[in-house]
């Protein structure tokens, strides 16, 4: 540097514009090739990601080490911990006990209501356990509830599984909210102020498709 003032303890990385520019050019060619891959179904969602992500350290894109750094290992090991819970209640009957309790609740007041309780409770239980593992507990029930009260099963996932993705009041809720948390500064607070009005929206417009998509 031709400032004497300025003394470099460490040498600076170079700078590799037309290299970076090339990476990214890769990645969106990778993501593309992801997205169709999977939505043309030729291959499994996971089977497809999976490829993108070897591409990608194929191509430099990524280090083995970023590549590794960036899995959620809290995740994997919630939802593995949840599938041994998910068939016990399956197996043991508490899903049907649980279903017989929401049909004794809201059932006998028809479709609408029981789809609407069960949104409700999948959201809630979402903020707190995360979509991934809300999923898990929830389905055995919906299912459950679905066969006694002679309704489409079908209807009830989608209903469930639309909760389930309304993960907006807390940073709990999603691996995304919680990753923009620290560098956006946010807390608790700004999630549940801004994600009420669209946990409102998406509960009204699940009610309305419902009533006139999917019925009984």
């Amino acid at each position: 540097s031709a400032n004497p003032s300025l003394i470099m303890v460490t040498q600076l990385p170079k700078l590799r514009s037309q290299a970076s520019k090339q990476k990214r050019r890769l990645v969106i060619i990778i993501a593309v090739i992801v997205l169709v891959l999977s939505t043309a179904q030729w291959l499994p969602t996971s089977i497809a990601v999976l490829l993108g992500v070897v591409l990608l350290v194929l191509t430099r894109c990524l280090t083995m080490d970023e590549a590794l750094g960036a899995i959620e290992w809290k995740t994997v090991f919630i939802i593995a911990g949840m599938l041994p819970l998910s068939t016990a209640m399956q197996k043991t009957g508490l899903a049907g006990t649980i279903g017989h309790i929401l049909i004794a609740g809201i059932g006998s007041h028809g479709f609408l209501l029981l789809a609407g309780g069960l949104y409700l409770g999948t959201m809630l239980l979402t903020q707190v356990l995360g979509g991934q593992v809300t999923a898990l507990v929830m389905a055995p029930i919906a299912v459950a509830t679905a066969v006694a009260t002679g309704v489409s099963a079908r209807s009830i996932g989608v209903v469930v599984a639309i909760a389930c993705s309304s993960a907006f009041l807390t940073p709990l809720a999603h691996p995304v909210n919680l990753l923009v948390m620290g560098p956006g500064g946010y807390t608790f607070r700004d999630y549940a102020r801004v994600g009420m009005g669209m946990t409102v929206v998406c509960f009204l417009v699940m009610l309305a498709a419902t009533f006139l998509l999917l019925g009984r």
